[in-house]
This record gives structure tokens, C-alpha cells and sequence, in this order.
């Protein structure tokens, strides 16, 4: 499987903010703007959002699965070597407690449903986990 190396960029200045890591760059996006945690880099994305903008996710390398934790580092500490003031939290790579959490024994597949019948699919998902 295939994982990008990317970059968010503020769209007024182009200034990167953000190196990251990812299979899927819509959902990775989507995901920056759309969960909000509390970090520097959420309350960034809160103020684009506020101001009607959003960030630039711009890919800068394709790498293997098995190289993508350096990848982001090396890129993280390059960013930082050329003067940007970026908003990870951590240096990149694998962090614990990071990535998909594994419930199943099997491939998963996201799916869209209807929002009134979330709690109805979590409390059968959870009975199966048990």
C-alpha cells in the first residue's frame, strides 16, 4: 500500500504548517478539518474555517508503508531546518496510540449511512467486538 508525505499550507500566506503522513488524502483532510482536539494545529484550522478558508494539503512524496515514518521525520526536520514554525505536536513516525484501532479480525471498508442510525450500528459493532 501506498502512503503520501504531505504538507498543509495556509492558504493566504502558502506558509507550511503542517507535515503529515497518509493513505488517504481526502479523508486525512477531511479529518484535519473536521475533528477538532484541542492542538495548535486544530485551533488553526478552526480560524481558516471561521474565515470561510482551508487548508492547502499539498502531497510532497509517495513512499512504501514500511518507509513512511522516516519519510515524515526526515520532512518534519527539513521544514524545520528551512525556518517554518510548523504545528506538529510530535517529530513524526509512529506514535502510540496513533493510526485505525484494530476491532475485527478482517479488512474494514467505511461506509456512508444515515446519521440517525449511528447509535443503532456503534451498539451492534461493540456487541460484536466483546
Amino acid at each position: 500500500m501506498r502512503h503520501y508525505i504531505y504538507i498543509l499550507k495556509d492558504p493566504d500566506t502558502y506558509d507550511i504548517k503542517y507535515v503529515g503522513e497518509t493513505s488517504d488524502t481526502l479523508a486525512r483532510l477531511k479529518g484535519h478539518i473536521y475533528l477538532y482536539k484541542g492542538t495548535q494545529k486544530c485551533k488553526w484550522t478552526k480560524n481558516l474555517l471561521e474565515d470561510g478558508k482551508f487548508p492547502i494539503l499539498e502531497v510532497i512524496e509517495e513512499t512504501d508503508i514500511d518507509k513512511k515514518s522516516d519519510r515524515e521525520r526526515y520532512w518534519i526536520m527539513f521544514y524545520e531546518q528551512q525556518g517554518y514554525n510548523l504545528l506538529n505536536m510530535k517529530r513524526g513516525g509512529v506514535r502510540e496510540g496513533s493510526g485505525r484501532k484494530l476491532k475485527f479480525n478482517e479488512p474494514t471498508k467505511v461506509i456512508r449511512v444515515p446519521v440517525s442510525l449511528i447509535p443503532e450500528i456503534e451498539a451492534r459493532m461493540a456487541q460484536m467486538t466483546k
